[in-house]
């Protein structure tokens, strides 16, 4: 499966608190995959080497770590990532929306999930590892964003207001 199922284990291993703590990825040498999302559908993805945690190329111990490279943005539709789209859609994002009690309604209406790349140990195994979930301050963010988030914050306006409407006629 590409993700393990989301369960109130994952966040009892929290014991309360706002971190969980997961193991290290030797993988993250491939960078990060960053999932945009409105609402409950991906709108596009981002991809960034992570290199805190990457040891000098040369054999001089003095040297620097690698510099971290730009985001390279890509639209919804792209392979690389169509089994992570299908995921976030199909399972992942409902399985969340299941467990915390959160409408469609009520999701951001722009937000993202970083994932670390991992080794599969079967075929079944996911390449990916969640990192974090990011609710505000998402930039920078794909050009296929724009669209989806403009008409998913006008279609949340003129819900309300007809909501508003409809509970006092006067």
């Amino acid at each position: 499966t590409l993700f393990p199922p989301i369960t109130e284990a994952l966040f009892e291993q929290a014991g309360g608190g706002v971190l969980i703590d997961q193991a290290y990825q030797p993988q993250s040498s491939k960078g990060m995959a960053r999932c945009y999302v409105s609402g409950h559908r991906v709108v596009g993805f981002g991809h960034n080497l992570i290199t805190a945690l990457m040891t000098p190329t040369s054999v001089d111990t003095m040297s620097s770590p690698p510099q971290p490279m730009g985001r390279v943005m890509f639209g919804p539709e792209v392979t690389r990532f169509a089994a992570l789209r299908k995921a976030m859609e199909d399972r992942w994002i409902p399985e969340m929306q299941s467990l915390l009690s959160i409408a469609d309604h009520d999701l951001p209406l722009l937000w993202d999930a970083d994932f670390l790349f991992r080794a599969r140990k079967s075929a079944n195994d996911s390449p990916y590892v969640l990192c974090e979930i990011n609710a505000s301050s998402v930039a920078p963010f794909p050009p296929s964003a724009v669209q989806p988030v403009a008409a998913a914050a006008v279609g949340r306006a003129l819900a309300g207001r007809l909501r508003k409407e409809t509970s006092n006629p006067h």
